[in-house]
This record gives structure tokens, sequence and C-alpha cells, in this order.
């Protein structure tokens, strides 16, 4: 089964950033050429899903500027990581890749004034 996830996921295995683009369509960008995997079934399949996928890259973007505006401060680590891990799905896209630098350097923050509880060092 296809999910936009799954296609999110290949686009970056293919080194492809989709991002929302004005109008509701997905821009398609390489660091480099395209790849020459990039053949016109998978064109064919970010067309088919293109409405899933708009929604997902969407929600990850929004997600990534809530984290850039801070609006985590507090929360628990199940959280942290949960957030994490919904972002690392678009890890090329530059505000969720920000947005996880951010949320790692937050953490490390928060465990160095809390006395170090729940950080690798002191767990034993």
């Amino acid at each position: 089964m296809t999910t936009a996830r799954n296609i999110l996921i290949e686009a970056m295995r293919r080194r492809i950033l989709l991002l929302p683009a004005a109008g509701g369509s997905i821009a398609v960008k390489c660091a480099v050429k395209m790849p020459p995997d990039f053949d016109s079934d998978f064109a064919d399949v970010l067309r088919q899903h293109k409405p899933a996928l708009l929604k997902l890259l969407c929600s990850k973007r929004h997600l990534a500027k809530q984290v850039m505006a801070d609006e985590f401060t507090g929360a628990d680590d199940a959280t942290w990581y949960s957030i994490i891990y919904s972002l690392l799905d678009n890890y090329y896209d530059p505000l969720c890749g920000a947005a996880i630098e951010h949320l790692k350097a937050s953490q490390s923050t928060i465990s160095r004034h809390n006395g170090g509880e729940n950080t690798p060092e002191t767990k034993g």
C-alpha cells in the first residue's frame, strides 16, 4: 500500500526534496541534477498522491514552525522524540532539519539545567 509517508521516504532515498509550493502544487528539488532514477513512474506516483502528499508536507512544516517558536518547551522526552521522528521523514526540508537541530539543542540545555537527569551520561 502506497502512502504519502512512504512516497516522502522514497523521495528522500532518491535525494529529492518535496516542498509545498504556491497554488497548491509541490516543488520537486534536487541538490544536483535530477537523479537518473527519477523516472516517469515516480512522477506519476507523485501526481496520483498529490493531495495527500501536500497535506503531509504542510503538516510537517507547520510542526517545524511550532518547534522553532518554542511551543513545545517543557514537553517530556517521549513528546520530543515523537516530534523528531515525525520531522525526520522530511529532513531535507531546511525548515524541518533546522527544527530537529533546535529540538536537540533545547533538549541538551534542559538536561544541563535539571542536573543531568535523563541524559545518557547519568542513566545507570
